[in-house]
């Protein structure tokens, strides 16, 4: 048993990243900035609905960059990280010679239906995760909940 002479202290906390670090890693660069206003503009695109705006008249992009601010270090690196590979992904899967930021509007919803269908569950989550975050800053907007109903 043991007691507070013996006792083991508590491990010291990690060191804190610097100001520095974090700004640099919780900052989009242009291109995921680019991956993520396609993936937008895919789920939510203009005229999503009568009354309703875009996906980047809401907000969504941004909300991205904000969202990114507010979750742990990990997390940040991991979602960067999927950003890069889904970017990547239309390679491997349906074959083409283009990322995700650089096909056009019909290639990319031919690319998210692909996703959303994958037999791949990994391919399956990030397509919910990407949907999940762009519908967190597609609600967030007043105007949409506005419109919606919720605490108008």
């Amino acid at each position: 048993m043991r007691t507070k002479a013996n006792a083991v202290p508590p491990p010291a906390p990690a060191p804190r990243p610097t100001t520095r670090t974090l700004s640099k890693l919780r900052r989009l660069t242009r291109n995921e900035f680019d991956v993520i206003e396609k993936i937008v503009d895919t789920y939510l695109p203009e005229n999503v609905a009568a009354g309703y705006p875009s996906g980047k008249e809401a907000g969504v992009v941004e909300f991205f960059q904000t969202f990114l601010t507010g979750i742990g270090r990990g997390q940040a690196i991991g979602l960067r990280a999927l950003i890069f590979v889904f970017d990547l992904l239309p390679l491997l899967l349906m074959r083409s010679l283009r990322r995700f930021s650089k096909m056009g509007a019909k290639d990319r919803r031919k690319f998210i239906r692909k996703l959303e269908s994958s037999s791949n569950y990994y391919f399956r989550q990030m397509f919910i995760m990407f949907k999940t975050i762009v519908g967190m800053g597609y609600f967030r907007s007043a105007e949409v909940r506005g419109k919606v109903g919720f605490w108008a």
